[in-house]
């Protein structure tokens, strides 16, 4: 699951530091999860995606006003 965070953040513009800080995870802990170096209790993997799934639901919001309909 956290190497498709890693992928889909790369993919999307999600800045790792805008991750930890929406999830309430220090960004050392977040960057080396994402790495493969620790591995996330369940809390902190279920924070960490639905922080990512918040910050995508904002950028989608801010692309569609962005590119509004004509």
């Amino acid at each position: 699951m956290m190497t498709r965070i890693k992928l889909k953040a790369k993919n999307m513009d999600v800045k790792f530091k805008d991750l930890a800080e929406v999830a309430g995870v220090s960004y050392t802990y977040t960057v080396q999860i994402l790495a493969g170096k620790r591995r996330p209790s369940v809390e902190v993997a279920q924070k960490l995606a639905d922080a990512f799934n918040r910050l995508v639901k904002k950028e989608e919001v801010q692309a569609k006003d962005f590119n509004p309909k004509s």
